[in-house]
């Protein structure tokens, strides 16, 4: 399927974390571009005269109020400086233009009303599509487990954290593969550390991963072999 681009312009870069920026979007034209839940657009820029393609999902402020008709785009994105693509994301200014393309995606929110408890799996910069649909599952028992290295890697960590403390039916537990807190788990994604968060009784469960492939590979694995999880109740999201 062939995408339409529209053009945008940067009017907000501000750093996240030691790699990640939240970089803010607006159409050129009048375009209003509406990006349903969990799905992702192409970013299109050019570096040294070549013409640079990545998939990212827009998010919406928690915690903000923010109207998710609101023209702004956001995106939470990882700086690799020896990649190919996300250097232009680090020099990127105010005023600056990058082309956006329709959306695309199969994910699906309205079937999360079917379930009675979500869980959410993420690793990294795997929390964009996790955030954007969180303030969609009001009222519904929800619990994020969230893998990164260390506490400075966390995406957002302040805004889940209030957004968790405003809203009772939402728990996140975060987990570091390379340091060690006393309030903390630490590790990697195994049976150890998600069955202590992901209980009996789960036939009206229903759980969202989003990370690294290897990482949504074993996740899966975890989720059908050890937590019976049938494929229909567990979304991967891919870009």
């Amino acid at each position: 399927m062939k995408l339409t681009y529209r053009k945008y312009t940067v009017t907000r870069v501000e750093n996240c974390t030691h790699d990640t920026k939240h970089v803010v979007l607006e159409p050129v034209y009048s375009t209003h571009l509406v990006v349903p839940p969990g799905k992702h657009i192409h970013i299109r820029g050019e570096r040294e005269e070549l013409e640079l393609v990545r998939s990212y999902t827009p998010v919406i402020p928690l915690n903000s109020g923010t109207d998710s008709e609101d023209s702004e785009l956001h995106f939470l994105i990882k700086i690799y400086m020896d990649g190919a693509f996300t250097p232009l994301i680090d020099d990127l200014k105010i005023g600056d233009e990058l082309e956006l393309s329709d959306y695309t995606g199969d994910f699906n929110i309205n079937k999360l009303k079917e379930f009675s408890q979500i869980y959410l799996i993420a690793a990294g910069t795997g929390i964009t599509p996790i955030a954007r649909i969180l303030p969609l599952l009001s009222g519904v028992k929800t619990t994020l487990i969230y893998f990164n290295k260390t506490i400075k890697d966390v995406i957002w960590g302040k805004e889940l954290s209030l957004f968790s403390e405003s809203n009772s039916w939402f728990k996140i537990h975060n987990v570091f593969s390379q340091q060690s807190e006393e309030s903390q788990l630490s590790g990697r994604i195994s049976k150890q550390v998600l069955e202590k968060f992901i209980y009996s009784g789960r036939e009206n469960a229903f759980s969202c991963v989003c990370g690294p492939i290897p990482f949504n590979q074993e996740a899966e694995r975890l989720l059908s072999q050890d937590f019976g999880f049938s494929s229909s109740s567990i979304h991967i999201f891919q870009g």
